[in-house]
């Protein structure tokens, strides 16, 4: 029986020689046993009749679609799956293998080939298998097919981000959870594990929701639901109600009762502008326990996440605050996209993964990235790989293989370059998993805060979280200076500080506000011994907008700041470009001071404007003490940062010495000594310990091969040293250093068994 003839070519798109059209056929399945089978001829032909025949193409066996990639200026090259599969599989053969495939330590990509032909699925499978890939996605009717094929892990999850009922102006609310939808959709995923075939190993991770966010301030105030709620919040945090009483009479209105207390998005009721802020923040992490707790009462196997995106200038101004999620049970696994437009450098993806990983600490719950194809290069993939599995990634997913000729998101099995970047990531790990799978992150050289109520009273309405933070972008591109000076920072949270502040020699302070109560906190901690750095208007007020006398205590007086009357910085590489200088600082290599320039008064100047204003002071307090700066150099560095034309390398790679020197002279006052320094700026060293065994995980983000030293400070001698792609020359090896060197690649591990 045949079909009429079907126009095609309405419905494609005529691009440039080259760019394909994806196109799939699917048929009705006869199951017969375990096989699900389909059959058919499709003729493709420049007339409605055989007389403009161009393509035969006869699909039988398992499963039940047919793809093709379709040029409409070239009709006579039509490609079907069967050669396009072969293709990458030759292209996986070709990519070189350094270590071997991983076993252990996952690494998953999407290849949605479930109902394609048999040999297509050998093909790709197989592909897959040659690059390091251990675990896809497939549907338990199709469990046979890829069991017989060696891929006996799969992932079943559910998405529960929509389940909410929609308010009076028809806005979802997180405090309206359709919960018989969200016990459905559990039920449903849990059903589904126990229709795959024996043998398959099925991890339950619920992926719940993609890229969240929430605009709390402009939902919260006009929601009844979280109106009448808003009461009970305050009551739980325990909200004194006669200080919210005093801020209302103040504003002209009243209340007699906790009750009768209504949320606002207006910062002048700053105590009802910070605690509805943390209410709309919290909503979502309630509807995230909702969630959890649903699926943990089917099984306890089950570990919820959600992809949250990219991190850049703002964690609670997107409506999240991964602390209190991981803190509170309300997620159990933690991913994040590192895809990040308009950041200059890609160094700064292992920001994202840092703050995962201290958001992920306190509750050891595992972390991984979803690292994004489309986004990157081969060099960056690598280099970028090796920098989040130096933060101790658990797993590692990859955004799209494809196939290519599949109809499914931003495939890329095409291109040579994923093949390559793959394995060169996936056998490295391989060769090491053994030991990185227990292996935990060495404690970082320095602290850097991380202030939600900072990012609360930073965040701006219409305005992008992450772009509108000065303060928020300030501590990002911190983060890189303090890479491109080997200091491995350890991010922290406000509550983070009572416990983990002790164990820092010197804390990195970029936020505007801080919670009251932590203040004393860091001034028992400076007056023990730590030195505390803290940027232009760093912890100058509290969660309820009110100044904060910390750095006045500590010795350093700040009265007064010259500022731009825009402060929003923008796209590094748009809005930032085009701010003009306030001042200029006088390090060995001066650099501009951006956006303020604030008066300091008090201690010694360790640099000054060129015009002699302090620009970076130092006072001592007990037995530690304070250095304050007057600007922001990570704007600098972020502004002035250039690329390489002549590498082809989609990121800065030379940046100016000034905030550097900048940075430099806090660490040299500070007398911070990171345990591993490499003679190349860009040369990354992460550091994870299991037992006596160092493996230190390089991120090369030059974007070409660097013969460079690299120097570690374990406090004991090696036994054995190896890396897994470097020849490495031994130049010095005692307990008080190990000195290596070596042309190193995008990534590498540098395995060491210590005496």
């Amino acid at each position: 029986m045949e079909s009429d003839w079907i126009e095609l070519s309405k419905y494609l798109k005529v691009g440039k020689p080259g760019e394909m059209n994806r196109v799939s056929f699917g048929a009705c399945m006869k199951e017969r046993g375990d096989l699900l089978d389909a059959s058919y001829t499709i003729y493709f032909s420049s007339t409605p009749s055989m007389d403009g025949l161009i393509k035969t193409f006869k699909r039988v066996g398992g499963g039940s679609s047919a793809s093709f990639r379709i040029n409409l200026l070239e009709r006579d090259k039509i490609a079907d799956e069967l050669e396009l599969s072969e293709e990458d599989l030759r292209r996986s053969e070709s990519a070189q293998a350094y270590g071997k495939a991983p076993k252990k330590f996952i690494f998953s990509t999407g290849c949605a080939i479930d109902s394609s032909m048999d040999r297509t699925l050998d093909n790709e499978l197989q592909a897959l298998k040659n690059i390091g890939i251990n675990r896809i996605n497939f549907s338990p009717k199709y469990g046979e097919r890829f069991k017989q094929r060696g891929f006996d892990n799969a992932k079943i999850s559910f998405y529960t981000w929509n389940l909410r009922a929609n308010n009076e102006s028809g806005e979802k609310c997180f405090m309206m959870p359709k919960t018989e939808g969200i016990i459905n959709a559990v039920e449903k995923a849990e059903a589904a594990v126990s229709e795959y075939p024996a043998g398959i190993k099925v991890q339950r991770l619920a992926g719940m929701a993609d890229e969240p966010g929430l605009d709390y301030l402009k939902h919260v105030p006009e929601c009844k639901t979280c109106i009448n709620a808003f009461p009970a919040y305050l009551k739980k945090m325990n909200v004194p109600f006669p200080d919210l009483k005093k801020e209302l009479i103040e504003m002209g209105r009243d209340a007699s009762s906790i009750d009768e207390i209504k949320p606002t998005a207006d910062p002048k009721s700053p105590m009802l502008f910070y605690w509805t802020s943390r209410f709309g923040i919290n909503t979502v992490t309630e509807f995230c326990q909702l969630c959890t707790k649903t699926a943990e009462k089917a099984s306890k196997e089950w570990r919820t996440t959600m992809n949250f995106g990219n991190l850049r200038g703002s964690l609670a101004g997107r409506g999240l605050d991964w602390f209190e999620l991981f803190n509170s049970g309300a997620m159990t696994y933690g991913e994040n996209e590192d895809y990040m437009a308009w950041v200059k450098c890609f160094q700064v993806r292992g920001f994202p993964m840092a703050v995962m990983r201290a958001a992920c600490r306190k509750s050891k719950i595992s972390y991984g990235p979803l690292a994004a194809y489309p986004s990157s290069s081969q060099w960056l993939l690598v280099c970028g790989g090796f920098s989040q599995i130096g933060q101790g990634a658990k797993s590692f997913h990859l955004f799209n293989y494809g196939p290519h000729y599949i109809s499914t998101s931003s495939p890329c099995s095409s291109m040579q370059w994923v093949h390559d970047a793959t394995k060169h990531l996936t056998y490295a790990v391989g060769e090491v998993e053994d030991i990185l799978c227990d292996a935990e992150v060495m404690p970082g050289d320095a602290a850097l805060l991380l202030s939600c109520t900072s990012d609360i009273w930073n965040k701006r309405i219409n305005i992008s979280a992450d772009f509108g933070n000065l303060y928020g972008m300030e501590r990002l591109y911190l983060y890189l200076l303090l890479r491109n000076l080997h200091v491995r920072p350890d991010l922290l949270s406000e509550e983070d500080l009572a416990e983990c502040l002790p164990r820092y020699k010197v804390l990195f302070v970029t936020d505007s506000h801080l919670r009251r109560e932590f203040a004393p906190v860091i001034k028992k901690w400076v007056q023990d011994g730590g030195v505390l750095y803290v940027g232009a208007n760093a912890i100058a007020f509290d969660e309820y907008n009110k100044p904060l006398s910390l750095i006045e205590e500590l010795g350093i007086k700040r009265p007064d700041w010259k500022a731009d009357e825009d402060l929003v910085p923008g796209r590094p590489e748009y809005e930032l470009n085009r701010r003009k200088p306030l001042a200029s600082v006088g390090t060995p290599a001066p650099f501009n001071a951006l956006f303020a320039f604030q008066v300091l008064e008090g201690g010694n100047t360790l640099f000054a404007t060129t015009d002699g204003k302090p620009a970076l002071a130092e006072a001592a307090f007990g037995k530690g003490k304070i250095i304050a700066g007057a600007t922001f150099p990570g704007m600098e560095y972020a502004k002035e940062a250039a690329k390489n034309e002549s590498l082809k390398f989609d990121s800065c790679t030379e940046f100016p010495a000034g905030p550097r020197q900048f940075i430099g002279k806090v660490l040299e006052s500070s007398s911070v000594r990171p345990l591993a320094t490499s003679s190349h700026s860009l040369l990354e060293p992460n550091l994870l310990k299991n037992g006596k065994h160092v493996i230190v995980s390089l991120a090369n983000w030059s974007g070409m091969e660097q013969k460079a030293e690299l120097t570690l400070r374990l406090g004991a001698k090696a036994k054995t040293i190896r890396a897994i792609r470097t020849n490495l020359e031994t130049i010095k090896n005692t307990p008080e250093e190990i000195v290596l060197s070596g042309a190193f690649g995008a990534g590498d591990f540098v395995l060491l068994t210590l005496e």
